[in-house]
C-alpha cells in the first residue's frame, strides 16, 4: 500500500515525534522504528496523508519543516530517510466553522469560495505555510449532495439486505429526517454515515437477530413526526 496515513490528532503531545521517528537507543522500544521513517524506507515512493495537521504538536512540526525543506530526515538512530519522492497531503479544518457561521448569516454568497488565508496564518507558522506547493480549498457538502450521498449508502445497504431475502423502501420523508439529523456544514458526510448506523442499520439488525421479519418481505420505513418507523408488507403468494 503506497498510502500512509498518520492521524495527527494522535501526534499532540512532544513526546510522540518518537512515534515518528522512533526512540532513540536506551530508552523503552528503542528497537521499534518509526510510523513515518519506517514506512518511507520501505516505500520512497508514497502518498503521505497527515489527517487533521492542526492538531500535531509544535515538535511534530519541526520534523516536517526539515521534510519540506530538505527532503529528507533522520530517524531516532541517526539514519537518514530520502522523502524527495513522497508527496505530503495535508488536511485541515482550520477556519471551517468560523466560514459557515459567516456564511449562515449572509455574509458570503454560498457559490463563493470561501478565504482561508487569515485562519490558516493565525493557526501556522509563517515558514510552515511558506513550504506547502498549494492549497486546495473543498466547498462544503449541500443537503442535495447529502442526499445522494444517503442514497448511495441506502443502496449499499439494500444489497448487504438481499442476502437475508430483505428489500427495504425509504420513503421521501424517512429520507428528509436523516439528512436534517447528519447535516453539518463542517464535518461533512461524517455525521451521516454515523446517522444512518444509528437510525437505519442497528434497528434492522436487531430485528433480523429478533427473528422479527419475514423472509422475502419488504420493510418500509417511513417518518411519523418524530421518528423512524419499520413496518413489513406481509409476503403475497404469486
Amino acid at each position: 500500500d503506497a498510502l500512509l496515513r498518520l492521524d495527527m490528532s494522535e501526534f499532540h503531545d512532544a513526546h510522540t515525534v518518537a512515534r515518528l521517528i522512533g526512540s532513540p537507543p536506551g530508552y523503552k522500544e528503542s528497537n521499534r522504528g518509526g510510523q513515518l521513517t519506517d514506512g518511507l524506507r520501505r516505500r520512497p515512493y508514497s502518498v503521505v496523508l497527515l489527517d487533521e495537521i492542526e492538531k500535531a504538536a509544535p515538535e511534530v512540526f519541526d520534523i516536517f519543516l526539515q521534510i519540506f525543506d530538505e527532503g529528507r530526515l533522520s530517524d531516532a538512530h541517526g539514519r537518514r530517510v530520502d522523502a524527495r519522492h513522497a508527496v505530503f497531503i495535508m488536511t485541515s479544518n482550520v477556519g471551517t466553522q468560523e466560514s459557515s457561521k459567516v456564511l449562515g448569516f449572509g455574509g458570503r454568497d454560498p457559490d463563493e469560495e470561501p478565504n482561508f488565508e487569515p485562519f490558516l496564518k493565525q493557526r501556522f507558522r509563517v515558514e510552515f505555510l511558506n513550504r506547502i506547493d498549494e492549497v486546495v480549498t473543498f466547498s462544503m457538502l449541500s443537503r442535495d449532495v447529502l442526499g445522494e450521498i444517503l442514497d448511495s449508502q441506502i443502496k449499499e445497504l439494500q444489497l448487504r439486505l438481499r442476502q437475508q431475502r430483505l428489500t427495504i423502501q425509504v420513503t421521501d420523508d424517512a429520507r428528509q429526517y436523516i439528512i436534517d439529523e447528519s447535516y453539518d456544514p463542517v464535518n461533512g458526510a461524517r455525521p451521516l454515515r454515523r446517522a444512518v448506523e444509528r437510525l437505519l442499520t442497528r434497528p434492522l439488525s436487531n430485528k433480523i437477530v429478533e427473528n422479527n421479519l419475514q423472509p422475502g418481505a419488504t420493510i418500509m420505513i417511513t417518518y411519523d413526526g418524530n421518528q423512524l418507523q419499520f413496518g413489513q408488507q406481509a409476503v403475497t403468494d404469486g
